[in-house]
């Protein structure tokens, strides 16, 4: 919980060190929580956080978050999909709607289209 927190943090270190662990704890460590865990934990808390940060000025922020959101949109039904997609779609157009686009990294441009 304090994680999720820290991704809101004025303090561009505290957000970076709250993504890549819960990156780890979530995704990556050894021993990952059940989908269903995920699941919950993505809808009711991750999901806000997560795609504010698609516009951090850090750029392995901009990275991590753009790709746990990927990781666990995967694990959702579609009917939760479509409740999370309004704010997924108005966090990507942030990046993207203007040109020259606010996104300076073509790669995770490139990311953001899958």
């Amino acid at each position: 919980r304090r994680d999720i927190n820290c991704l809101c943090d004025n303090d561009r270190a505290v957000r970076r060190g709250a993504v890549v662990k819960l990156e780890k704890a979530l995704l990556s460590g050894g021993k990952t929580p059940s989908p269903e865990y995920l699941h919950r934990l993505f809808l009711e808390e991750l999901h806000k956080p997560l795609f504010r940060m698609f516009a951090d000025q850090g750029e392995k922020c901009r990275e991590l978050s753009l790709s746990m959101t990927l990781r666990l949109a995967d694990l959702l039904p579609l009917q939760d999909v479509e409740n999370v997609l309004p704010l997924l779609l108005a966090a990507l157009l942030g990046r993207f709607r203007s040109h020259p686009f606010p996104e300076q990294s073509e790669e995770l441009r490139l990311e953001a289209l899958r």
